[in-house]
């Protein structure tokens, strides 16, 4: 197996582009978007502490995510004749 140089592999932030336009992420995205109104309604009802507990939890989930993908991309290995994504 060769590996594609460094230079020419995609970057998260070139791959976080590309996902902005996949459909499966879109709608998944829309979902996020129409639940946000609820979410921000039960987090309103809990005491500041309750409310960071749970803002910090959400929090370190997408950081892991994140972290994930730039593991993934940072590891990636192309063979010889195939394109990155």
């Amino acid at each position: 197996m060769q590996m594609m140089p460094e230079s020419e592999q995609p970057s998260v932030y070139m791959l976080w582009d590309r996902i902005q336009e996949d459909p499966q992420f879109k709608a998944m995205l829309s979902f996020l978007k129409k639940l946000e109104p609820q979410y921000e309604a039960v987090l309103s009802k809990l005491s500041p502490d309750e409310r960071d507990l749970i803002c910090d939890y959400v929090s370190a989930h997408e950081v892991m995510s994140w972290r994930a993908l730039e593991y993934a991309c940072e590891n990636m290995n192309y063979s010889e004749g195939s394109s990155p994504v």
